[in-house]
């Protein structure tokens, strides 16, 4: 598999309650040098840590229950959800894959609110993916991928999660 994009991927209820919980004023948000990976130069953002290193971080993680049974998920690797801040240009982010390691290990984000970013995936031919909310991007967890920031709403919010299935 190369990649998929599925529009509309979880039901509208609960996809709302997910967005509400992440753009709540009162959702805890934890600041990070680099959105990629550390040390990468593609600017800051914030996070929020669900799951990583085989254990639950948040108490929200609960909640993600349904959309991880609807990837289809045996394991998590990590899971975590990105905030990032208006850029008054369109900055590309590093290019970068999660983890190097393959073995049936993918790489999920769910975009959570619409604005004029998108994610680039690919080198050769790079594909452009939209920020549109609720729009589920998949793709093994080796694959190259680039965050592109938004010019036009104060914040874009993502979920990043890596699975086994």
């Amino acid at each position: 598999m190369e990649y998929q994009i599925i529009d509309d991927f979880l039901d509208q209820e609960f996809f709302n309650k997910i967005k509400n919980n992440l753009i709540n004023k009162d959702f805890p948000w934890m600041y990070r040098s680099s959105c990629s990976y550390e040390g990468g130069k593609d600017g800051i953002c914030f996070t929020h840590c669900f799951y990583n290193n085989n254990e639950s971080k948040s108490s929200f993680n609960k909640q993600l229950a349904p959309l991880y049974k609807k990837l289809k998920a045996r394991s998590l690797k990590q899971s975590r959800a990105n905030l990032i801040l208006k850029d008054p240009e369109h900055p590309q982010g590093d290019f970068h894959c999660d983890y190097d390691f393959k073995e049936n290990l993918f790489t999920a984000i769910l975009h959570v609110t619409n604005n004029n970013g998108y994610t680039l995936l690919g080198t050769r031919s790079l594909k452009k993916v939209e920020c549109k909310e609720n729009r589920m991007i998949i793709f093994p967890v080796d694959y190259l991928h680039a965050s592109v920031r938004q010019t036009d709403d104060s914040q874009r919010i993502a979920l990043n999660i890596n699975f086994y299935v």
